[in-house]
């Protein structure tokens, strides 16, 4: 493992696009694990270590909104109580409507007011993506949880 390598968690129900996420890591010289619920990314917090968090917004199951995705993945990571390596963690909330834009500038709002430290939108190039993430994980983790603080 190299020095600076690190250990991506992502929450996307679009396998696809995971996978070419999940590729763009790993060609960056990271590690990439994908969860397609809160459920199962919650699961894999607990058994293993995890540098950030890429969450979509919204899962859906089949051609319905899902209840199990990172509108309560975030909530539950950022709620009063939780274990403080959680609390710290730091997230990139993502979403896309391809039917209405309109409700992208909300969906990202509701991101940053649950605690997500980064919101971008949907389509974003892998490269940005993995950039973004690297760019975020160099301001120390005290000042991402103290801008967090005072922007709520």
């Amino acid at each position: 493992m190299s020095e600076n390598q690190i250990t991506v968690l992502i929450l996307e129900d679009d396998q696809a696009l995971a996978l070419s996420w999940q590729q763009g890591f790993e060609e960056h010289g990271d590690r990439a694990i994908i969860a397609s619920t809160a459920t199962q990314a919650l699961e894999l917090l607990d058994s293993t270590p995890i540098d950030v968090l890429i969450s979509d917004m919204y899962i859906y199951v089949g051609d319905k909104l899902g209840s199990d995705g990172g509108v309560k993945l975030i909530g539950l990571l950022r709620a009063a109580g939780s274990p403080s390596e959680r609390m710290e963690l730091p997230i990139i909330a993502i979403t896309g409507q391809p039917q209405d834009s309109r409700f992208i500038p909300p969906v990202l709002e509701l991101a940053k007011s649950l605690g997500a430290d980064l919101c971008l939108e949907k389509p974003i190039s892998v490269s940005t993506l993995v950039h973004t993430t690297h760019d975020l994980l160099r301001i120390p983790r005290g000042e991402v949880a103290r801008s967090r603080r005072d922007e709520a």
